[in-house]
């Protein structure tokens, strides 16, 4: 190997340790602001794991601090936590949780909530079946710009 690629390899191998800590600072600030209660970095670092493009995938850490974020009203953390439950990804699937995560959600106007709990109504998971109701949520996700709210609503009798 020449010197100047060995160089070159060695400088990339050091600026990806530096980028790891740079990353792993950045978690840690976050996790301090989220024990202070501030809901967004709650949900920022809810991401971080969630993503595992910055730091190491962890859903069930993207959940605990999803939660925290949506229990200190933060109806996209609620959103996101609701997906996860929906979905069974990292958590066991409870499209009950998702239902009532959603909800919280679409009464802040996620639109995508909205979309997700109308489809729960419709395919009766998570709550009882009511065509009625899954054409309320679909109709307020097409009022707030998701065009799957609008396609759902003109495909229901």
């Amino acid at each position: 190997m020449k010197k100047t690629t060995m160089l070159f390899a060695l400088s990339l191998g050091l600026m990806s340790t530096s980028l790891v800590l740079a990353n792993e600072e950045l978690a840690r600030d976050l996790r301090e602001s989220c024990e202070l209660d501030n809901a967004n970095e709650c949900l920022n670092l809810g991401i971080l794991y969630y993503e595992g493009k910055e730091i190491e995938q962890d859903f069930l850490n993207a959940a605990k601090y999803y939660g925290k974020a949506c229990d200190l009203s933060s109806p996209e953390a609620c959103a996101l936590l609701g997906g996860m439950y929906d979905e069974g990804e990292g958590l066991t699937q409870d499209r009950e949780e998702a239902a009532s995560l959603y909800k919280i959600a679409c009464d802040e106007d996620i639109a995508e909530s909205c979309f997700a709990l109308g489809v729960l109504y419709e395919q009766g998971q998570g709550k009882e079946k009511n065509l009625a109701k899954a054409k309320e949520l679909y109709s307020k996700a097409c009022d707030l710009k998701v065009d799957l709210g609008c396609k759902a609503l003109s495909e229901l009798p």
